[in-house]
């Protein structure tokens, strides 16, 4: 299936500088990026892009600008890129920041510049557009990472089927506001959808599950779903775990939960085995595991901080539980360079 792109450009100002790549800007449209490094005045930064078999892009931006007194960008102003983009057809658009802030300024009909609006974890871009012109100012006083999701019309009608895909579609675009405030537990399958140790075919799946895991919230969230007050006890399983996601490292325990939701821990976990295949308790252990994993990539906090902050006294249990789910022990994340080569 073809990408959402029929053409993309992008350049970087850093105050009278300026900065293009013709030869990514051609490539972009079609193929995967495992990691390309943005110049070094736009700061220790660089995206990955992939292009998934169902039509949709997923694209990772980072941005890395130093501590306050060590700046990566000593004296200069905020980076600045202007991004063009043409589709092949209406496509929903969205741009979560997961990390740090910046503002956007889009253009209309590709002549007047509209008035620029922040957008950080608490504003999320979401638009259908057919094309889309606008830039992008960073605020450099910390780290920021981007994640976009560009999914076609074509590509929301084989996920969602059509009726479902020209609901979704259609409520985004008479939104009035370019950007929407999305739970945690919305956003929370886009923020895992990367996962830099994977590769090839398992990445994309992983990437693709992520991604369909992200639409089905948000196709829920902007319907107003709610659970009703009586449903059958293994329905409410994705209810839970949608709680857990919003706890960040407040997670109760099983016994909370289960008293929270009205069921006994034998029927939580049975739901949990029957939906997700593993006990509540083994889903927590998992989900802290996963937020361990990204505050040791996008952090300097010290692998014993980490392991304190999500309950572990002992750093030996941490690791261990750690290379158990992920094959590898934490310290490796830490001794992996931070960019790479395409």
């Amino acid at each position: 299936m073809e990408t959402p792109f029929q053409s993309v450009q992008i350049q970087w100002a850093v105050g009278d500088r300026f900065y293009s790549s013709e030869s990514l800007n051609a490539v972009y449209p079609e193929s995967d990026i495992r990691w390309f490094n943005y110049p070094a005045s736009v700061g220790e930064a660089g995206f990955s892009s992939l292009k998934l078999a169902s039509g949709m892009s997923l694209h990772r931006s980072r941005f890395k600008f130093g501590t306050a007194s060590e700046p990566v960008i000593s004296g200069m102003p905020a980076p600045v890129a202007t991004i063009d983009v043409m589709f092949r057809e209406p496509t929903l658009v969205i741009q979560a920041v997961l990390h740090g802030r910046a503002s956007r300024r889009d253009a209309v009909n590709r002549g007047v510049w509209c008035h620029p609006y922040a957008i950080d974890s608490e504003q999320t871009v979401v638009k259908v557009e057919s094309e889309s012109r606008f830039e992008l100012t960073l605020d450099t006083s910390s780290d920021i990472e981007f994640i976009y999701l560009h999914a076609n019309a074509t590509s929301l009608d084989l996920l969602l089927r059509p009726a479902l895909a020209a609901t979704l579609l259609t409520g985004v675009s008479q939104h009035s506001c370019p950007t929407l405030n999305l739970p945690a537990q919305v956003l929370s399958a886009l923020r895992f959808s990367f996962d830099d140790y994977l590769e090839g075919a398992i990445l994309k799946a992983h990437a693709h599950s992520k991604a369909m895991e992200f639409l089905t919230a948000l196709v829920r969230h902007r319907a107003g779903y709610r659970q009703p007050a009586r449903v059958p006890k293994h329905a409410r399983a994705a209810a839970i775990r949608d709680h857990i996601h919003a706890c960040g490292l407040n997670i109760p325990n099983s016994q909370t939960l289960s008293h929270q939701f009205g069921l006994t821990p034998r029927t939580l976990n049975a739901a949990f085995v029957d939906a997700y295949g593993m006990t509540v308790s083994q889903y927590i252990k998992e989900h802290r595991l996963l937020m361990a994993h990204e505050e040791l990539i996008n952090s300097h906090t010290s692998i014993r901080e980490i392991a304190a902050k999500l309950g572990y006294s002992q750093l030996s249990n941490f690791s261990a539980a750690f290379k158990s789910l992920f094959g590898y022990a934490p310290t490796t994340l830490r001794l992996k360079p931070v960019t790479k080569k395409i």
